[in-house]
C-alpha cells in the first residue's frame, strides 16, 4: 500500500468520532415517571397524577415549558380547588400516543422550545392537538437566535394514526411550538391549546473541536503528500 493510500485511510479513521457523534436519537418521554394508582379518586392530590416539567439536560438538550404526562390520563395543575386534580381520559393526549405511555405537551398552551449549544438537525416530531380541532401550530427553528426556517399546520383531536410532521432542518440550535385558536372538541372534558408530542427525533451534526483539529492535521498531511507526487512526476 502507498503513502498516499495510507493517509487516506488514517484521515477516514480520524472523521469516525464525528460520524459516530452524528447520530439520530428518538425522545419518546417514556423513561420519566408519570405512575399513578389504577382507580385513582376524583378529585385526588396533584401528587397522584405526577406531570414532570422536563428538565435541561434531559437526553443532552435544554427544554423550555415542556411537561410529560401518561397519555391515557389528563393531569390539569390549574383546576380549583388548588392542589387537587382530576385524573380523565382525554382526547387528544391519549390519540397523541405513539409508543406508550407518556406524551409531552406545552404547558398552560403556552408557547415551548427545546435548544441546545451547539447546533443540530430537527428531524421530525408527532404531534396531535389536546382538546381544539383546528389548533394553528407555527414551528420555528432558529440558530444564535436568527429565524431560518418557520412552518404553520393545524391540528386535531382525533387524527389516527398519529401524524408525524418531517422538518429535517440543518444546522439550528433552538426550535419553538407556538400554538392557538381551534374549537373546543365538545366531548372532551378539559379546555386549552395545548399539543401533544411525542417520538421526537434530533441528530447532534456538530463534531468535537478535537474531532476538526484531527481532521485539519490529517488534510494537511494529504495535501503535503499530493504536493511531493507532483513535484516527482514534473522532474520525471
Amino acid at each position: 500500500m502507498n503513502r498516499f493510500k495510507s493517509v487516506m485511510l488514517g484521515v477516514a479513521f480520524m472523521a469516525l468520532p464525528a460520524i459516530a457523534r452524528a447520530q439520530t436519537q428518538t425522545i419518546n418521554f417514556d423513561d420519566l415517571n408519570t405512575d399513578r394508582p389504577p382507580n385513582p379518586p376524583n378529585p385526588a392530590p396533584s401528587s397522584v397524577c405526577p406531570v414532570p416539567l422536563l428538565p435541561n439536560g434531559y437526553h443532552g438538550f435544554n427544554w423550555d415549558n415542556f411537561y410529560v404526562l401518561k397519555g391515557s390520563q389528563y393531569f390539569d395543575p390549574y383546576l380549583i380547588p388548588p392542589g387537587n386534580t382530576y385524573c380523565i381520559a382525554p382526547g387528544g393526549y391519549r390519540n397523541g400516543v405513539v409508543s406508550s405511555p407518556n406524551v409531552a405537551f406545552n404547558g398552560d398552551g403556552a408557547p415551548a422550545s427545546v435548544s441546545n449549544a451547539n447546533s443540530f438537525t430537527f428531524n421530525s416530531v408527532y404531534m396531535t392537538a389536546a382538546w381544539n380541532n383546528g389548533l394553528d401550530v407555527l414551528v420555528q427553528g432558529y440558530l444564535n437566535g436568527t429565524l431560518l426556517h418557520s412552518e404553520s399546520f393545524v391540528l386535531n383531536t382525533y387524527t389516527f394514526p398519529v401524524r408525524q410532521f418531517v422538518f429535517n432542518w440543518i444546522g439550528v440550535d433552538s426550535v419553538s411550538f407556538t400554538s392557538s385558536d381551534g374549537i373546543h372538541q365538545g366531548n372532551l372534558i378539559g379546555f386549552g391549546e395545548e399539543i401533544a408530542f411525542d417520538n421526537l427525533t434530533v441528530s447532534n451534526v456538530t463534531p468535537e473541536p478535537a474531532t476538526l483539529l484531527l481532521l485539519g492535521t490529517g488534510l494537511t498531511g494529504i495535501g503535503a503528500v499530493i504536493r511531493r507526487r507532483r513535484r516527482k512526476n514534473i522532474e520525471k
